[in-house]
């Protein structure tokens, strides 16, 4: 009866959404649909939203009308840009790197299948610009696809570095489903792009950040490592016994390795362009059991940019072990060159409760650290409250 009783409300729904009212369809109308130029466009964007830029030098956005040199064992895939999680997604559909480059710049470039160092050459002598597209198949990245060493491979480190002894501008683009260790990787480039498996519209996106037509404004949901030995890694780690914070100190364990932070931490992407924060004001409700931080953000480069500002809390005591501190509140906003805009984080009761031992949701009184910045490390206002909600 139970089970019955399940399923009817399941179906009951399903009936008033109007979902079984039409149970069979034209695959190939719906495929159509699914390929027209509203949906195309909006893939690109979501595409183009979550990408990272990681390095930059200066080089990017590179400038229409000059040729490039394409290369890399993802610069014409397409279908391991679906990753492994697509549901029905038809590599034939997909936007690869080299002909979103068409697209966006023209037949200003070159494509070079292999590594060879004469291949190469070749390049280099129509173009000073490689643009090297890396990672990992969409295949080896989905459930039950977990590898001892998430370093990038020797083979696509080696292009890399060949491209830079020779070249004079590396661009690398990484295509990848999980965290990578890219550390040696990072020294040979002048511009690093994490492009994640994209989808259909992932080449054309990357083209566009690469040549401007899109500021990149994606912040990273994970931690990328130095090394495997790193992993599992975590910004809101447990603080340990000693209250030691190895995530954030680059002096911790320096007694018995150089560095324990990570490569790039939770939150961090770049721009083209650059914000600044100010006008820091707190308040507190216990009776509406609110608490609110506003603050200006001003958009002081000379490019049209989205950013995302990053509300973290820790709590200072409590009567089971903290984070170190946790992303509770976030706001994406978009501003035009020289645009200021006034932003208000709210926290209420809620964001501030946790799991107790005895596995109970409860708000303890007390201090806590309210911070807001770009990234969980790069910190623009910091303040330690005494929070009591009645």
């Amino acid at each position: 009866d139970s089970i019955d009783e399940a399923v009817r409300r399941v179906l009951k729904i399903k009936f008033r959404l109007g979902l079984l009212d039409n149970p069979y369809f034209d695959e190939g109308d719906a495929s159509k649909e699914l390929m027209s130029d509203m949906f195309l466009e909006k893939a690109k964007e979501v595409s183009a939203h979550s990408m990272v830029l990681l390095k930059n030098n200066g080089i990017l956005p590179l400038k229409k009308g000059e040729t490039v040199c394409i290369k890399g064992p993802m610069a014409d895939n397409k279908a391991d840009l679906l990753g492994s999680w697509h549901a029905g997604g038809r590599a034939e559909d997909v936007v690869s790197l080299a002909e979103g480059v068409k697209r966006v710049n023209g037949e200003k470039y070159t494509y070079i299948n292999q590594c060879a160092a004469d291949e190469m050459h070749k390049g280099l002598t129509v173009s000073d610009t490689y643009i090297v597209a890396l990672g990992e198949s969409g295949s080896v990245t989905g459930e039950g696809m977990t590898v001892p060493n998430i370093e990038i491979s020797r083979s696509q480190l080696e292009c890399v570095k060949a491209a830079k002894a020779i070249g004079k501008k590396v661009v690398a683009v990484i295509f990848a489903g999980r965290p990578l260790a890219i550390t040696e990787l990072l020294s040979y480039c002048d511009a690093v792009l994490w492009a994640w498996h994209g989808g259909t519209m992932c080449g054309l996106a990357v083209a566009e950040i690469i040549y401007g037509d899109f500021n990149p404004c994606g912040k990273l949901p994970v931690t990328l490592p130095r090394t495997t030995g790193q992993i599992p890694i975590s910004y809101n780690q447990q603080r340990n016994e000693l209250g030691k914070d190895w995530y954030y100190s680059p002096t911790y364990y320096a007694a018995i390795n150089e560095d324990c932070t990570p490569a790039f931490v939770f939150g961090y992407g770049l721009s083209y362009t650059d914000f600044e924060y100010g006008n820091f004001e707190y308040s507190f409700s216990s009776e509406r059991q609110l608490t609110e931080i506003t603050f200006d953000i001003t958009n002081t480069g000379e490019y049209d940019g989205w950013e995302i500002a990053q509300c973290y809390v820790t709590d200072v005591v409590a009567s089971a072990s903290r984070p170190i501190k946790e992303l509770k509140a976030f706001e994406k906003v978009f501003l035009k060159k020289g645009e200021t805009k006034k932003i208000k984080l709210k926290l209420t009761m809620e964001d501030l409760s946790f799991y107790d031992l005895r596995g109970n949701w409860v708000f303890e009184n007390g201090d806590f650290v309210i911070q807001v910045g770009k990234s969980c490390s790069d910190i623009c206002f910091e303040t330690v409250q005494n929070i009591a909600f009645e």
